[in-house]
C-alpha cells in the first residue's frame, strides 16, 4: 500500500510541476506576398539537404540547410541554413520531440520557396514565422489564392521582385 501511496505523490508532484509551466501564445499579422516581399532579406527557393537539432537556453530549434536553386534579389549564397523552433533533443536515455504550433516544417527534399531575414548566428529565419514559406511541386510555387495560385517558380519570382521595387516607390514597366 505504502509502494502505491508514494508511486501516486510522486505523479501528483509531476504534475504540479508540469501545470506551473509558463505558458505563452503569439497572435501573428497576416502578410500579404507584398509585404514579405518588403520585410525579408533574401527570397530564395531551395531544397533541404541537411538538418540538424540544437538546443539553446533550454529551447529545441532545428537548422535546416538549403541547397538555394534561385534568389529573387538579396544575393543568397548556395547554401542557406534556416533556424525554427522545435526539433528533437536527448534527455538522458528520452528522445524529446518538441514541436511549435505555426513554425514551418521542412520535409526532406521538398523544394520550397522561403522569405528569409538574418537571425543570430548567421542563421536565417522564415519571415512572417510560417507564412513566409510556400511550397514548390513540379516546379509550381503554391502562393495564396489571392496572390495567384499555384504559379511557375520564374513568375512568382517576378511577382515578388516587383512586389519590392513597388514598396520601395520604384516604377515598374510590366
Amino acid at each position: 500500500m505504502y509502494r502505491h501511496t508514494r508511486k501516486f505523490a510522486g505523479l501528483v508532484s509531476a504534475l504540479a510541476l508540469i501545470s506551473t509551466a509558463p505558458v505563452s501564445a503569439t497572435t501573428l499579422e497576416e502578410m500579404t506576398l507584398a509585404d514579405m516581399a518588403q520585410s525579408a532579406e533574401i527570397v530564395v527557393v531551395g531544397t533541404p539537404i541537411d538538418a540538424e537539432f540544437v538546443t539553446q537556453d533550454g529551447q529545441t530549434f532545428t537548422h535546416t540547410t538549403f541547397a538555394v536553386s534561385a534568389d529573387a534579389f538579396g544575393g543568397a549564397p548556395s547554401t542557406v541554413t534556416v533556424k525554427t523552433p522545435g526539433g528533437r533533443s536527448t534527455l538522458g536515455r528520452l528522445q524529446v520531440s518538441e514541436v511549435v504550433a505555426g513554425a514551418p516544417a521542412f520535409a526532406g527534399g521538398q523544394e520550397a520557396m522561403l522569405f528569409l531575414n538574418k537571425a543570430e548566428g548567421g542563421a536565417y529565419e522564415v519571415a512572417g514565422f510560417n507564412q513566409g514559406y510556400f511550397g514548390v511541386t513540379n516546379g509550381a510555387v503554391h502562393l495564396a489564392p489571392s496572390d495567384g495560385g499555384a504559379t511557375a517558380i520564374a513568375n512568382a519570382m517576378e511577382q515578388v521582385r516587383k512586389a519590392r521595387a513597388l514598396g520601395a516607390g520604384k516604377k515598374i514597366d510590366d
